[in-house]
């Protein structure tokens, strides 16, 4: 019977302490001027018939990760009270 090799770790399946597969994550904090950063550098984008589709789903992409990292911060603030 024929054995199938593992593949080959990517680079798309590294994570940041060098391991590759799914482990526990290692806890990540955003400072609020973090957080005001990426708001000034990804604003709300002004939609307009011309705006293209690749367009709206890339900005809106970014700003859901942003809305993700507003609450988790906004939560972590919650905690350390």
């Amino acid at each position: 019977m024929a054995r199938l090799r593992p593949k080959a770790p990517s680079l798309d399946n590294v994570s940041l302490n060098g391991r590759t597969g799914k482990s526990a994550a290692q806890p990540v904090y955003f400072t609020p001027e973090q957080v005001a950063w990426l708001e000034n550098t990804f604003p709300e984008p002004l939609i307009t018939p011309e705006t293209t589709m690749e367009h709206i789903q890339n900005v809106a992409g970014k700003r859901e990760l942003i809305m993700a990292i507003k609450a988790r911060t906004r939560a972590m603030a919650t905690v350390q009270l």
